[in-house]
């Protein structure tokens, strides 16, 4: 449907100048409302599946790194700094790098969304002794201690445009890792979300650091 309407926005732009800017903003603001129904799809068809993890050893290098592709475009176009720091040595994990994704996905998608415009999105990576921990940190408006207690609840939100199924299905399959979500956040100060994975026997000699 994103090339449909890409050959839409070619085909039929105006001729007259005046009205390009205009035709392109509205063609881009459809784009971006198909793109949000299409993720609404997504995670409630997550819920109406069956729950299974197609579980594999691997390290988390790759797919943080695709993560900071995917988002660094939209990031740019808000204001929003994005920050990463991955060491170049991470443990192996025992993962399903697709639902892992979604996860963080939803992670960092609920921290730019926080922000609005401006701000600073920072992962960290860190080994510890029987872990790998991943934070995501943002510089929003922080939560309030009465949502707070209900963040994990399905279809909880306060957006206005939110459905209450990002974090809450996060926090499903981060738990079916064996691993453990926790968020800390102080209003006016941002959120910090710390993520656990238990880490595997087989250690990962691949890395970067961005």
């Amino acid at each position: 449907m994103g090339m449909g309407l890409q050959r839409l926005k070619r085909e039929f732009l105006p001729q007259d100048e005046s009205k390009r800017e205009e035709y392109i903003s509205f063609m881009e603001l459809i784009l971006k409302e198909i793109r949000r129904v299409n993720e609404i799809i997504e995670q409630f068809l997550t819920l109406s599946r069956p729950f299974q993890l197609n579980l594999k050893e691997s390290s988390l290098q790759d797919l943080l790194k695709n993560l900071i592709t995917l988002f660094q475009e939209e990031a740019s176009s808000l204001g929003i700094t994005l920050q990463a720091e991955i060491p170049s040595v991470l443990p192996f994990i025992r993962m399903d790098p697709e639902r892992l994704t979604q996860a963080l996905i939803n992670i960092m998608k609920n921290g730019m969304q926080a922000m609005g415009q401006g701000g600073t999105l920072y992962i960290e990576i860190k080994s510890l002794k029987d872990s790998v921990e991943v934070i995501i940190s943002d510089s929003g408006s922080g939560i309030l201690p009465d949502q707070m207690e209900k963040i994990f609840n399905y279809y909880y939100t306060t957006k206005e445009k939110g459905v209450g199924l990002g974090l809450p299905i996060a926090h499903r399959i981060i738990e079916a890792h064996g691993g453990q979500l926790k968020i800390e956040s102080r209003v006016g100060s941002g959120t910090k979300v710390t993520v656990l994975l238990p880490i595997s026997t087989r250690q990962g000699q691949e890395g970067s650091r961005q």
